[in-house]
């Protein structure tokens, strides 16, 4: 099912790292893709995964690797990135806190370190999406803590692990710090050219993905809106590309045309937007709210408060259900007393209404037969 761009990137990795194994040709080197949205990166990732997976539950059997997770790692700058490809950020997978100009990085603490040596033992691949985000001090903190995990193949880039960077350059760049391809020069920081030169170095194979799986339409409309995408994510936004796209300005459409966007999900642009937004529809539905709060292990309620949903795999401090609304959840929830609808996750006769304490006991143990970390738990 893989295009002739995704397949070149498939049999670059996967392929050579299976003959490796063999004992046929040397490791695979660290590799960047690159490539606009919808050229089907998420896609080639989910494919890479399973075909690692594979190739290392024929070579040492499923016992050793019973999840892809065993031997690959995915990863990207913000937890909202992480959860569309299924991983997780990168500074909780390698315990990453603030990078400090000042104190330069800080080795991982003894704790940390030993349980990161224990997740990450089998650990051959490292996937990094959204790479734009990726900046020349992170890389640099990552290969740190790496070659400390690895403490074996510490005189290797990253730890002697793969890795792999996915994304488009002409996404949004890092938040203080350099991108991965800022001009370094003689008189820039250590740590910019010690990760500048790492990135030149270890990159050794780049692939660029081109053929366009989510805009495929050949209508005149088709084309128009792929040229429109184009000049967006280039800044050349063009007179004729804002008139074309006011024609599709929501007050603009016809009633029948403009009932199809009554379900549709909203951007906003604050927090505050989403939750009034989101209070409205549950108004709206018309049927009792449940909340649903954190209950904090290890730590007081006013330190788990200030922890960031990032650093719980994004569990909310506090959520609100009702019956009928429709709701968007990362995988590892399982609220649900009866079967789980994929439109709407709280439907009628799903969502029941029981006794306070039998239903956050349910609640509970289905939220722990899905859930390892220990820092945040549902209560009602």
């Amino acid at each position: 099912m893989l295009n002739d761009g995704q397949r070149a990137v498939y049999n670059s990795v996967v392929n050579d790292f299976s003959n490796t194994l063999d004992g046929n040709g040397d490791m695979p080197g660290n590799v960047i893709v690159i490539g606009k949205g919808g050229v089907g990166k998420s896609f080639l990732i989910r494919g890479m995964e399973h075909g690692i997976w594979q190739v290392m539950m024929e070579k040492y059997g499923r016992e050793e690797y019973a999840t892809v997770r065993v031997v690959l790692k995915l990863a990207a700058f913000t937890g909202k990135a992480a959860f569309q490809v299924g991983g997780v950020t990168i500074h909780s997978l390698l315990s990453i806190g603030k990078i400090d100009r000042s104190y330069g990085i800080q080795p991982l603490q003894a704790k940390s370190l030993h349980r990161l040596q224990h997740d990450l033992k089998n650990t051959r691949f490292l996937f990094l999406d959204e790479m734009s985000m990726i900046g020349l001090r992170l890389l640099d903190v990552i290969d740190n803590h790496l070659r400390q995990i690895f403490s074996l193949h510490h005189d290797k880039p990253f730890g002697g692990l793969i890795i792999v960077l996915f994304g488009d350059y002409g996404q949004l760049p890092p938040v203080m710090d350099s991108p991965l391809y800022a001009p370094i020069t003689d008189r820039s920081e250590t740590i910019l050219q010690h990760a500048f030169q790492l990135y030149r170095s270890s990159f050794t194979h780049a692939f660029q993905l081109t053929q366009q799986m989510r805009q495929q339409g050949t209508t005149d409309m088709d084309r128009r809106f792929q040229i429109v995408l184009s000049n967006l994510r280039t800044g050349e936004v063009q007179k004729e590309d804002w008139e074309f796209l006011q024609t599709r300005v929501l007050a603009r459409l016809s009633p029948p045309e403009r009932s199809i966007f009554e379900s549709a999900i909203f951007l906003f642009s604050t927090n505050k937007e989403v939750d009034d937004k989101n209070t409205q529809m549950m108004e709206q539905a018309g049927t009792p709210v449940a909340k649903i709060e954190a209950l904090y292990q290890g730590i007081s309620k006013e330190e788990g408060a200030k922890v960031d949903s990032d650093y719980c795999n994004n569990l909310e401090h506090a959520l609100y259900l009702s019956v009928g609304c429709r709701v968007n959840l990362p995988h590892f929830y399982v609220l649900m007393l009866g079967n789980v609808n994929k439109k709407h996750l709280a439907i009628e006769r799903s969502l029941q209404w029981g006794s306070r304490h039998s239903l956050r006991n349910s609640l509970w143990r289905q939220y722990q037969a899905t859930q390892s970390t220990n820092l945040c738990a549902c209560r009602i």
